[in-house]
């Protein structure tokens, strides 16, 4: 599904805040692939939360936190 990057607690990520984004997920972590770049992207650590509310994806990890918007599921 494509999601925008709406915030997260990582400063890593601050830089790509808005980007529209594949986001999928393997070996329990979540993945968030550049679409101009397939197979490139951000990866996450191991998902130990995960809420839907609405088209509003909340991921908690064991470092982070990240909140994603559904733009096509």
């Amino acid at each position: 599904m494509k999601v925008k990057i709406l915030n997260s607690s990582n400063p890593k990520i601050k830089k790509y805040i808005g980007e529209v984004r594949n986001y999928f997920k393997m070996g329990g972590c979540a993945c968030l692939e550049d679409l101009k770049e397939p197979g490139y992207g951000i990866q996450t650590s191991r998902i130990i939360d995960e809420k839907k509310e609405g088209n509003i994806i909340t991921i908690k990890t064991k470092n982070s936190t990240y909140e994603l918007e559904i733009i096509k599921e």
